[in-house]
């Protein structure tokens, strides 16, 4: 065999190994498409969790708003309560003073 056959042979094999290297860096060219794909829905998923943790603090801040008027709603209705009783006490006197004044 010759040189120049050598040489020739020696080429197609850079060539194939040149076309090997081609499909290779495609394939990092697409499997570096797809990270930056996967990125932006994980950039997405963020937001959207950042928007519902946003949409929680709200929901907590108006449950605890809630609960206290819920509390001073107790506290009122307890007054409230203790006046009826009151009341009651009285008019049960009342009722016993007309009781004896009838007699």
């Amino acid at each position: 065999m010759k040189l120049s056959e050598y040489f020739l042979m020696l080429s197609e094999c850079f060539l194939k190994l040149s076309e090997h290297f081609l499909k290779l860096s495609e394939c990092f060219l697409k499997l570096s498409e797809d990270f930056l794909m996967l990125s932006e829905c994980f950039l997405m998923l963020s937001e959207c969790f950042l928007k519902l943790s946003e949409h929680f603090l709200k929901l907590s801040e108006q449950i605890q708003k809630l609960s206290e008027q819920i509390q001073r709603l107790s506290e009122r209705i307890q007054r409230l309560s203790e006046q009826v009783q009151r009341l009651s006490g009285r008019i049960q006197k009342l009722s016993e003073q007309i009781q004896r004044l009838s007699e």
